[in-house]
């Protein structure tokens, strides 16, 4: 919610924000974690984007200009978002 409410200073660069959203963000994956530690379905929910992004950033590793790992995950994200949308699994309104 706090992503949605203030994602203009987000985008702006707002660190104390900054700083709140990825602390938030860390204590959620530290939670997933901690309660799935050898990644059954819990620790799935950590996945979205890096099958796609994965296979982007082997694409791209070995040029000049490769992008960076959470680049490619966040593509990956972007593309998992359009084939669940085409499977029927969501709606462009996510």
């Amino acid at each position: 919610e706090l992503m949605e409410t203030q994602a203009e200073k987000l985008v702006d660069g707002d660190i104390d924000l900054l700083t709140e959203v990825i602390g938030n963000s860390m204590a959620l994956k530290g939670n997933v974690v901690t309660r799935d530690e050898r990644e059954g379905d819990l620790r799935s929910v950590l996945n979205f984007g890096h099958t796609v992004g994965h296979g982007i950033e082997a694409l791209v590793q070995d040029k000049p200009d490769a992008l960076l790992h959470g680049e490619c995950v966040a593509i990956g994200m972007v593309k998992e978002a359009e084939i669940a949308r085409a499977m029927g699994f969501c709606t462009s309104a996510l």
